[in-house]
């Protein structure tokens, strides 16, 4: 069974090369990969950047400029592993640097060296020294409603994916700074991918947005539909691949060969599969290689 590749996507309003051009910056052994411009007939301005894909410490990441409805909360943050402490205030001098300190860069408990920041942009780091882990962690903050349901989430998301399996979950226990058995930190996998959860009962004035959503590619049309079902049962379903499952989390499903057509350097291929994408809602395969191909 071939598995589905996930990777974050971050959605700016008109940022996006300039947000990634920092965080390239700010984390060692990271760059870009490739910048798309948008054609004539796409939401955002013709020539303006569509989407900018980069690695941080090898890992890829993409970046979209979606316009103004798409904002970042912490209820999504990327941690940052590192070796050391040296290196954690290396990478958190630039990411602060504007931002907003949440968490101030201080010895914690669960960590030698730790900070949680939002940075110019709205996107929210937590800097932290984990020698040997995967090196950027997306982090998942169940609050307000969906407090109390990571647990469930986690096993949700692990009997899409193949090849996916709970690392380690930390619960709270009784007279703790939160209700007892709710997570305090849960670590799972996803085809391989490790992200991380945890649950706060405490007032936040911010959820789940689409700011940041995990774009999966996925080979076949059977995987596409297996995936997007799944989420989407109790989710929302939206344009363009994009679904918000029943816990808020957002997604993009997308066939693998999307990414090549749509930056295919022949202009008008890539407008008739960009066009195509733009009327739908769960992608088709076999559509988007008609339009690639002209039928």
């Amino acid at each position: 069974m071939s598995v589905p590749t996930i990777t974050p996507c971050l959605t700016y309003d008109r940022q996006a090369e300039e947000a990634v051009r920092l965080y390239v910056a700010a984390i060692p052994g990271s760059e870009i990969l490739n910048v798309t411009r948008c054609g004539d007939k796409e939401p955002q301005p013709a020539g303006s950047v569509r989407t900018v894909r980069f690695t941080l410490g090898g890992q890829e990441l993409m970046a979209v400029n979606g316009g103004p409805p798409f904002t970042f909360t912490p209820a999504v943050s990327l941690f940052v592993h590192c070796e050391t402490a040296a290196e954690v205030d290396a990478v958190w001098e630039p990411l602060a640097d504007g931002g907003m300190v949440l968490m101030p860069l201080d010895e914690y408990p669960f960590a030698s060296r730790f900070g949680w920041v939002q940075d110019r942009f709205g996107v929210s780091w937590q800097v932290m020294v984990a020698p040997g882990r995967q090196r950027i962690v997306p982090g998942l903050l169940f609050v307000g409603e969906r407090h109390g349901l990571a647990e469930e989430a986690i096993n949700r998301y692990v009997s899409l994916f193949p090849e996916s399996g709970v690392i380690d979950v930390r619960r709270y226990g009784d007279g703790g700074p939160e209700p007892a058995g709710t997570v305090e930190q849960a670590r799972f996998s996803l085809g391989g991918y490790e992200l991380s959860a945890t649950e706060s009962s405490l007032g936040h004035a911010f959820t789940f947005s689409q700011g940041i959503s995990f774009y999966v590619r996925c080979r076949t049309q059977a995987e596409i539909d297996r995936l997007w079902d799944g989420l989407r049962a109790g989710g929302t379903p939206q344009r363009c691949g994009w679904v918000v499952d029943r816990f808020g989390v957002s997604w993009q499903i997308a066939p693998a060969a999307a990414w090549e057509m749509v930056n295919d350097p022949d202009a008008t291929r890539s407008q008739r599969v960009v066009d195509a994408i733009l009327g739908m809602t769960k992608l088709d395969l076999e559509t988007l290689k008609r339009a690639y191909a002209g039928q």
